[in-house]
């Protein structure tokens, strides 16, 4: 657009206001109180437009636009960002370091977990869902606990050092399961206890714009099947490690 034809709007839009949205220097322009309102109370009419496009667009198969993806933060740096739909449940991990087990031993029941320490998340939402596996003793093990900050690689990382044992998602620490650095707890007791949790991609529309199919047909490609974090297991030489 030229210099003039924005001028000419703004000038309009003024009009039609009646009040000054700019303060015009020859240096600058700065923008009043209304003109700050004006576009505070605009932006979200002006995204709506994009995402209207968009949805118009996608009835083509166009891929374009804007890609807004929400995910836990851990996730998004290992596997979102290097992707740039998987809808997979992600079985959860008891796991601890081998210098914690040669210390405290390795439980061979829930009921012995009441002599360790297990490490939990800082806030009580259970997300890491010991209370599905501890049922209803699940006080009995509150003494034991170790608490640290919400975010699974401080929980992964303080399993690595040793500082107890950990309820993980499998995308979290099946990695290091499969190299030999955390051992898995329990497995077939831990498989059984039900509320697995899971990765999804969640849609608004019937029919996913042309930009969602192209991401999370990526994300399918990089994550694989079965999931990279997961896919050794098959192997005979990390079988002992994955069982």
């Amino acid at each position: 657009m030229t210099h003039s034809s924005i001028v000419r709007q703004i000038d309009a839009l003024e009009a039609e206001l009646g009040a000054p949205l700019l303060t015009r220097s020859t240096r600058a322009l700065v923008p009043t109180s209304a003109g700050q309102l004006v576009l505070q109370r605009a932006q979200p009419v002006l995204d709506d437009l994009v995402d209207l496009r968009a949805e118009v667009l996608a009835l083509t198969g166009a891929v374009s636009g804007v890609l807004r993806i929400a995910c836990l933060s851990t996730f998004g740096k290992r596997y979102v960002l290097p992707a740039l739909e998987a809808l997979i449940a992600n079985e959860r991990r008891l796991v601890a370091s081998a210098r914690y087990i040669s210390r405290l031993g390795n439980p061979d029941s829930v009921s012995a977990l009441a002599v360790h320490r297990l490490i939990d998340k800082m806030h009580s939402t259970d997300v890491l869902g010991w209370s599905s596996l501890l049922g209803s003793s699940t006080k009995q093990f509150a003494a034991g606990h170790e608490v640290f900050r919400d975010d699974f690689e401080a929980l992964r990382l303080a399993a690595l050092s040793g500082f107890g044992i950990a309820l993980l998602p499998s995308w979290v620490v099946g990695e290091d399961i499969m190299a030999g650095r955390l051992t898995r707890l329990l497995p077939s007791i831990v498989d059984a206890s039900g509320d697995a949790g899971g990765i999804y991609a969640l849609r608004a529309l019937v029919e996913p714009l042309a930009k969602v199919n192209a991401f999370t047909a990526s994300l399918r490609r990089t994550i694989g099947s079965p999931p990279i974090w997961d896919g050794a297991c098959l192997s005979g030489a990390n079988r002992g490690h994955c069982s």
